[in-house]
């Protein structure tokens, strides 16, 4: 299944992924800072661990990006403020079986973001030899952290919900 992007929705994809490396690098920061400011080393293993904290943190923002997108993306498009995308050049990839359900949706790529991002994440910290951080490096590392992580999940939750429109509008032309 492909869809094809207009300029607009190439834009929007740009801009969208833009705010989300802004949003989730300052919410990455806040929640590390809340939590473990005062904490003069965070190790790798254990309860309050580095391994243990990106589980809710690739959890929750993938749940969240997800929802905020695809509402916005979707009422975007409902509304005329983004064209309907036509099915053509751009493969939706795995994001493709992704559930319609909202919520449903949410919870898969969130549970499947956290099943395949956090360990990879966890190997690559061992592959350095990180055993712990101090906390303004286990801060820097948060803060580019969640902007990368924008960059991975922005992208496939958008074009998935610009397939909605997409979707909407050959089962429109079925009847």
């Amino acid at each position: 299944m492909s869809i094809q992007l207009v300029p607009e929705l190439n834009k929007n994809l740009r801009v969208e992924t833009a705010i989300s490396i802004v949003a989730n690098t300052v919410v990455s920061g806040m929640f590390a800072w809340g939590i473990f400011h005062g904490v003069a080393v965070i190790p790798l293993w254990g309860a309050q661990g580095i391994a243990v904290d990106l589980i809710p943190t690739v959890f929750m923002i993938t749940l969240a990006l997800t929802i905020a997108l695809t509402l916005i993306t979707r009422a975007r498009i409902r509304k005329g403020k983004l064209p309907r995308p036509t099915w053509g050049r751009i493969d939706l990839g795995l994001s493709r079986l992704l559930p319609d359900n909202i919520l449903l949706r949410a919870f898969t790529f969130a549970a499947a973001m956290t099943v395949i991002l956090v360990p990879l994440s966890v190997l690559l910290l061992v592959t350095a030899g990180v055993s712990e951080m101090s906390f303004k490096v286990f801060f820097v590392f948060k803060l580019i952290y969640g902007a990368i992580y924008a960059v991975v999940v922005t992208p496939p939750v958008l074009l998935r919900a610009f397939a909605d429109g997409a979707v909407t509008q050959l089962r429109v032309e079925e009847r």
